[in-house]
């Protein structure tokens, strides 16, 4: 029995004895630093040939590169290390104390900032840099008093409210001068674009009025409304019907405010025939003429009935185009070529017939 005791002794003697040659040794010392500064970390490994990798739980308080901590703003986090050799693996955490820094602003804004009354399509408007918030970022603990109504602190972020301007003051709770910040905070209006400028329609037809309001971030409401005096159409939102032949305006409103304005041609269909009788040669809508030569057309309208509609109605315009006219027939001459424009305003349109020298 004594023998066997002995044994037993020595054996669990060498069992402890031996070292685990499976792990490393790893630790790391907590690190306390000012905002704006910078630390190496202080690592103690058993391993000299370990590689390290970091994750800081908090990046905003503190970040970490190469083992080298950076002060970001105010407050406490850890840091977790990790080392690596040989499949061998080693974890430990450290805590990061971020304190205030006499040496630098009460907190990271400028002197002037401007934010805008946005509550839509944010990612639009940051693309053309505007903003309607902004984070603070704290050097020192802090009181803050804001004068006047334009912007709110919520959250740490200083929030757009109303149009107008504000000074925000912070004043150091340790403290030493204080921080003004005047914060300008304006709306954005919004426009209306791809509006035409004029819509021809036939009576009895109807139309949609297309437009766009831009920016997509405008502040506040955009109602856009049409409106008009003329019995020839009716509006219904933003649906146009032709009622009778005519001309007239449509009226673009914004938020009650008049904007733009839409010209509403509706024409009845009708034909135009003309006839050459002598002197020149009609081809589409144009008469050729040779230099010096004069030709004599009959021009006829026939309105969507059939029925010939009376030239004693019809207002005659010329341009570079010499005419006299004896009932439908018409007399030309033109030097370098011009346009013959009637006026039908019992159909709601005109005929332009065009005149060219060959």
């Amino acid at each position: 029995m004594v023998i066997v005791v002995v044994v037993a002794a020595i054996t669990l003697a060498f069992v402890f004895a031996q070292p685990d040659q499976s792990a490393i040794s790893l630790s790391v010392e907590n690190i306390t630093l000012q905002v704006g500064e910078s630390k190496q970390l202080n690592i103690t490994c058993s391993d000299s040939n370990a590689q390290y990798s970091f994750e800081v739980y908090d990046e905003e308080i503190a970040r970490v590169e190469d083992g080298k901590v950076f002060g970001m703003r105010i407050g406490d986090t850890s840091i977790r290390i990790t080392a690596v050799s040989d499949g061998k693996r080693a974890v430990s955490v450290a805590k990061i104390f971020v304190v205030e820094s006499s040496s630098l602003p009460i907190v990271n804004l400028p002197s002037q900032i401007q934010l805008y009354l946005i509550d839509k399509n944010l990612q639009e408007a940051e693309l053309a840099g505007l903003k309607n918030q902004i984070e603070i970022s704290a050097n020192r603990e802090y009181n803050v008093s804001i004068s006047g109504d334009a912007v709110k602190i919520k959250n740490n972020t200083i929030c757009a409210n109303k149009q107008g301007e504000a000074t925000i003051t912070f004043v150091s709770k340790t403290g030493g001068d204080a921080q003004q910040v005047l914060v300008k905070v304006k709306s954005i209006p919004a426009t209306i674009s791809n509006l035409p400028s004029q819509i021809n329609l036939a009576v009895d037809e109807q139309a949609s009025i297309d437009f766009a309001i831009v920016p997509s971030y405008y502040s506040g409401d955009a109602d856009v409304t049409f409106k008009s005096q003329s019995q020839i159409i009716k509006i219904d939102g933003n649906t146009l019907s032709a009622i009778s032949a005519g001309s007239g305006v449509i009226d673009v409103y914004l938020n009650d405010e008049k904007v733009d304005e839409i010209e509403v041609l509706i024409e009845s269909q009708f034909d135009c025939v003309v006839d050459v009788i002598s002197g020149g040669v009609f081809k589409d809508d144009t008469i050729f003429l040779s230099p010096n030569q004069s030709a004599c057309v009959s021009i006829q309208i026939y309105s969507s009935t059939g029925q010939p509609v009376n030239f004693s109605g019809t207002q005659i315009l010329t341009d570079g185009v010499q005419i006299k006219r004896d009932m439908n027939y018409f007399h030309i001459s033109s030097q370098n070529g011009g346009k013959i424009v009637i006026n039908l305003p019992d159909l709601g349109g005109f005929v332009t017939i065009f005149v060219a020298i060959i």
